[in-house]
């Protein structure tokens, strides 16, 4: 249904963001056999999904340890209530199911009492090749204690892969505890639209400029990259990016995924974080606004892990970007890569998604995302 009235209020209540990540250049490698990640999971949220979804993209194999209700009690570091643990892991299997609709996802959920002995003396110890954490004083103490306890064992160092925090338009750090403290957090309200036949054939025009190689794109201070093979290619040519879009598909065909990462320190590399974003082919779900708005709030580079298709999200790019942001939509029309600087396009781009429909309108939270 086309409700003009509402994408109107919509159009007009968006905002460029104030920020965005200082383009970097981002290195790859190959993927690991087999990554653990743990937590507590409490009120599951946007930073836990990221972390899941960083684990996801990284490993072929991922095993996800959840605190019993015991082991929280024991290691006595939350303040606060927590959730009963079958409550916990039912959001996480909610959350894997979500995807699991769109990509194939390799991945077991597994009690556990305390931080090691699965790593250690469990039985999928010796299957472990890379551990993934949050950046973050405690839990990396834990895992390079657990790297000194495998050695003990004569099992395999693992790879430490750190995740930077997922913060909000605030700056402040995305958590558990802030949530339940319940002080005002970001959400945000918006229409799901679907694209039409009349919008559909007026897109299979170009709507920016072009370039004939990555060595013609004009200097920018951030860079949005969108589709999986314009990613692919800046990084391959250590041109820097802020913020990548990709749904592991190139013409509809499933691609390997490689490993992306900002830094490497000893056996330790620092990752660039997947942030999930469920979007059905041919809409902008709610969702995706709400997604970029954290994106451009990152200070790290950080990738949106689309599952479904990426096709229409150069909408939320371009209205959501701060200034002096280059929007890079890859290579769709076999002339070149077509590209355009946000400021330049928002208008018109404004004017194209007026002719959406609207679908349903969605209010998105911390812990409403999917």
């Amino acid at each position: 249904m086309r409700d003009l009235r509402v994408l109107e209020e919509f159009i007009n209540a968006i905002k460029p963001a104030s920020k965005c990540p200082h383009k970097q250049i981002i290195r790859k490698t190959s993927r690991f056999k087999v990554a653990i990640v743990g937590g507590t999971f409490d009120l599951f949220h946007i930073a836990h999904a990221a972390l899941l979804t960083t684990a996801f993209e990284s490993s072929e194999k991922t095993y996800i340890c959840i605190m019993s209700d015991e082991g929280v009690r024991t290691l006595h570091e939350k303040k606060h209530e927590v959730e009963q643990f079958a409550t916990r892991k039912e959001k996480v299997h909610r959350f894997i199911q979500h995807i699991q609709r769109f990509d194939k996802i390799v991945t077991e959920i597994y009690k556990i009492d305390d931080p090691f002995s699965f790593a250690i003396t469990g039985e999928k110890a010796k299957e472990i090749t890379a551990l993934i954490v949050g950046n973050e004083k405690k839990p990396l103490e834990r895992s390079r204690r657990l790297n000194e306890l495998r050695a003990q064992h004569g099992l395999n160092e693992l790879k430490i892969l750190r995740l930077p925090l997922i913060i909000d338009e605030k700056g402040e750090i995305i958590s558990t505890t802030r949530i339940r403290s319940q002080c005002k957090l970001t959400y945000m309200t918006a229409p799901e639209l679907k694209i039409t036949n009349a919008l559909r054939n007026k897109l299979k025009k170009p709507q920016a400029n072009f370039a004939k190689s990555i060595e013609e794109l004009p200097d920018a201070k951030y860079v949005v990259a969108i589709g999986d093979v314009i990613t692919k290619s800046l990084i391959e040519h250590n041109y820097g990016i802020s913020i990548g879009v990709i749904d592991r598909r190139v013409g509809r065909k499933k691609i390997t995924n490689d490993v992306f990462f900002l830094q490497k320190e000893k056996n330790e590399l620092i990752m660039v974080p997947h942030l999930p974003l469920i979007n059905i082919p041919g809409t902008i779900s709610g969702v995706s606004w709400y997604i970029f708005k954290l994106a451009f709030s990152q200070n790290f580079p950080v990738i949106i892990r689309v599952f479904g298709e990426e096709d229409l999200l150069g909408f939320p790019a371009v209205l959501l970007a701060p200034k002096n942001t280059l929007i890079i939509y890859g290579q769709p029309f076999d002339s070149g890569i077509v590209y355009a600087f946000a400021d330049e396009v928002r208008e018109k781009v404004a004017e194209l998604l007026m002719e959406m429909n609207v679908q349903n309108i969605v209010e998105v939270t911390y812990t409403r995302f999917m």
